[in-house]
């Protein structure tokens, strides 16, 4: 049963985006995706908590290698038309980052989302009029992230 389950994460992860040291798996990308459709017709802010395992992150910290974080969906959340409150994760998850969407702007992150993304390793945002989303990863540590003149690194595009 374990090689089933093995080769079910591989293929997951053979379908899915990597960013920087993050898996955004396919369920993560059509969730966001869903979101992006949802805004449009609401035309309020739409996002999710994105959460890794505390297993996993245990389990990577144990050898030299590049730790690889798989995203996992937290909790719903709803805004306003241009401002939106932080999901959550579960008990046995950290709070990672958070993807949210834009109804009527560029997929790009305002002055409010550089600041919660001081305190994140991850932001997507997803633009409803461009169809489009970017996720950026902090470079540098929290506290040297507000001093920063560019503290986030190169956007992926999904």
């Amino acid at each position: 049963m374990k090689n089933m389950n093995d080769s079910n994460m591989l293929s997951k992860m053979l379908s899915s985006k990597q960013v920087n040291s993050f898996i955004l798996p396919d369920d993560i990308i059509k969730n966001m995706k869903d979101k992006i459709k949802e805004t449009k017709k609401s035309k309020i802010e739409l996002g999710f908590a994105l959460c890794t395992d505390k297993d996993n992150q245990r389990d990577n910290q144990k050898d030299n290698s590049q730790t690889i974080k798989i995203i996992k969906k937290g909790t719903d959340c709803v805004g306003t038309k241009c401002s939106i409150k932080v999901g959550k994760c579960k008990e046995d998850q950290i709070y990672t980052g958070n993807y949210h969407t834009h109804p009527s702007a560029h997929p790009t992150m305002s002055i409010t989302d550089m600041v919660t993304g001081c305190s994140e390793e991850i932001e997507c945002i997803g633009s409803a009029p461009f169809n489009t989303i970017r996720c950026f990863t902090r470079k540098t540590n929290e506290y040297q992230c507000i001093e920063e003149i560019s503290p986030f690194e190169e956007e992926e595009h999904i």
